[in-house]
């Protein structure tokens, strides 16, 4: 089982990439699968989006491995990783952030837990929140910790 504190490789697949060839008519890669190193994340801190690190090296590892700059790319997740997890052990249903604080404000008893979540039961919602199919009970790895 993932150590929730410790970070490691995250595998991506950036897609629907919107290239900027400036007219130029080039063939390039539909998808790229990507590895987001662990020490990208070195630095990070408990109130930061891991997401946001993945985002930006995704953004920037696409025009690194093909030499053309880019507008935009959706992309998948390819591993579990850590989310912020409000109204866990509440009669609410949880709801899953990559962002501490966005949990914190949206937790009705005021509790933020961390647990590793399964990557293919969720989709990013809006900035922070990700959704989940409710009726599946793998949503999350291991036992959740109690962040604050």
């Amino acid at each position: 089982m993932k150590d929730l504190n410790k970070i490691e490789d995250v595998r991506v697949t950036a897609h629907s990439i919107k290239w900027d060839t400036d007219g130029e008519d080039v063939s390039l890669p539909k998808e790229i699968d990507l590895i987001v190193p662990a020490d990208w994340f070195d630095g990070i801190d408990e109130g930061e989006s891991m997401i946001d690190f993945i985002e930006e090296y995704i953004y920037d590892e696409i025009s690194n491995v093909t030499g053309f700059c880019h507008e935009g790319f959706d992309y998948d997740l390819k591993d579990d990783i850590p989310f912020f997890i409000a109204n866990y052990l509440s009669e609410e249903p949880i709801r899953i952030f990559d962002c501490y604080l966005a949990a914190k404000g949206n937790s009705v008893n005021g509790l933020v837990y961390k647990a590793i979540v399964n990557h293919e039961l969720i989709k990013r919602k809006d900035e922070t929140e990700w959704v989940y199919e409710k009726d599946d009970f793998n949503l999350l790895i291991g036992e959740p910790k109690r962040v604050d």
